[in-house]
């Protein structure tokens, strides 16, 4: 498979969990919504990689390869590196700790919304924004801009 191919099934994923996320936010189901919220995170950062042609084996490596090729070389803001590992935390958290109780207060990675008015769906994930009919790019106009 080659890497446009592996970056549109990343950003294809990252949409369907998107859209998931916001129907369990909405649903008042946070565990869910975390869950499928940070899936949806290391998807387009999955997506990202492979337009790159990179491609990682395990959360830890798209962590990694996300820092190194895109925030370290300026074309991420820095802090989508660490919503990354602490979207992961989170998701473990969610999906792991029964001794927590997964609270509305207690998601803020997860606050999904419409990122701006368009004919286009869009979305933001504190800072992450992008399209569910776009193709993945990286950069300030489109997938993973800056807010």
């Amino acid at each position: 498979m080659n890497a446009e191919t592996i970056a549109k099934r990343h950003w294809k994923w990252a949409t369907n969990a998107l859209k998931a996320a916001n129907r369990d936010a909405a649903g008042n189901d946070p565990q869910n919504a975390v869950s499928r919220a940070y899936y949806a995170m290391m998807h387009a950062a999955n997506a990202a990689l492979a337009m790159k042609g990179l491609q990682a084996k395990t959360h830890k490596g798209t962590q990694t390869l996300f820092n190194e090729h895109l925030v370290r070389a300026g074309e991420v803001d820095k802090q989508r590196g660490r919503d990354l590992v602490r979207g992961q935390r989170r998701r473990t958290s969610a999906d792991y700790d029964v001794s927590r109780d997964v609270s509305e207060s207690s998601w803020g990675l997860c606050r999904l919304a419409p990122a701006r008015r368009s004919p286009q769906p869009t979305f933001r994930w504190e800072g992450w924004t992008g399209s569910s009919t776009e193709n993945p790019r990286v950069g300030a106009s489109r997938g993973f801009g800056h807010r």
